[in-house]
């Protein structure tokens, strides 16, 4: 092979391992970040049982039940919104529970 290519292909696969051990530290961050809402999440659910617990004694004291925030609902939807700049590497998936 002349010394010509070789330096490109070197080069090129510099580039592409450089490239993968930044996608690898991307990967890092967001694993974390997911850990540390899921944390937050999971520190809210005494609140939001409590908050919960309040509205249906409320409900129980003979208020009206007209309102749309007492009224029941068949099924909960899980909703994700994600936001990034359009150079990012990162990967975004939304389900439905």
């Amino acid at each position: 092979m002349a010394g010509g290519q070789e330096r490109i292909l070197r080069g090129r696969i510099r580039t592409v391992q450089a490239t993968k051990k930044i996608t690898r530290a991307m990967e890092l961050i967001a694993a974390s970040r997911i850990v540390k809402a899921q944390q937050r999440v999971a520190a809210a659910v005494p609140y939001s049982d409590q908050i919960t617990d309040v509205v249906k004694d409320l409900a129980a004291a003979g208020g009206s039940t007209s309102s749309p925030l007492l009224a029941g609902r068949d099924e909960i939807r899980g909703t994700s919104v994600g936001a990034g700049n359009e150079s990012s590497l990162s990967f975004f998936a939304a389900s439905s529970a």
